[in-house]
């Protein structure tokens, strides 16, 4: 705010030629430090995102290692579990949209991927922020490089239910009518970009690198 006012006095006000030399050199240092800012994969993070999920695909065969399905007491009462899943490509017939409203009269919702898998259980992809222990999401705070990039795959039993059972959001199932071929045509998108995240770190961003940008790029 006291940035806002000087530069307002400086550009509009000020019949001196310091303060807006001033003006544009602080936002020039202000640029500069953002850029500054990079991604890292290092930090405390908080427990249900602590591990980085990676998918191998060779032929017809899926390895999934980083595989969330935890037991949830409370949102914040779980007992971890962290797997390898192991399934055939050709399993895979068809994906699912999930819309999580946080609250019933909000305006922001996440939104993620289900994967149908024959025979076996659905395998949930949902992109999100990896917070630090001790963060929360702020839509602010997204915009300007304060959280990294995280794919979660898990379980419907971990993903689905921790918000609808335990976060009281209101979530939306909708089933698509993507044929079979196309489903493990996107599900290899991710699992591209999944193995590319775990090697390099990503920010989150609220407008361009966020959950429904990225379902709608790929």
């Amino acid at each position: 705010g006291f940035y806002a006012g000087f530069g307002g006095w400086a550009i509009w006000r000020s019949r001196r030629r310091w303060p807006p030399v001033a003006t544009a050199l602080g936002f020039l240092a202000v640029l500069l430090a953002w850029a500054s800012l990079e991604p890292s994969h290092d930090r405390a993070w908080r427990r249900e995102v602590a591990v980085m999920p990676r998918i191998a695909i060779q032929g017809d065969d899926v390895r999934i290692s980083g595989y969330r399905d935890f037991a949830y007491r409370s949102r914040d009462d779980f007992t971890e579990h962290w797997g390898t899943r192991e399934l055939r490509l050709s399993d895979i017939r068809g994906v699912d949209f999930f819309v999580s409203y946080w609250t019933p009269d909000s305006a922001i919702a996440h939104t993620f991927l289900s994967f149908d898998v024959e025979g076996g259980e659905p395998v949930a992809i949902s992109i999100e922020i990896r917070p630090e222990a001790g963060e929360s999401f702020d839509p602010l705070k997204g915009l300007f490089r304060n959280f990294e990039l995280v794919y979660v795959v898990g379980s419907e039993r971990d993903l689905v239910a921790v918000r609808s059972n335990h976060r009281d959001e209101d979530v939306f199932l909708y089933r698509t009518t993507a044929s079979a071929e196309a489903a493990r045509g996107l599900f290899q998108v991710y699992a591209r970009r999944i193995n590319a995240l775990a090697g390099t770190p990503e920010f989150y961003n609220v407008v361009s690198n966020n959950c429904t940008v990225n379902i709608v790029r790929y």
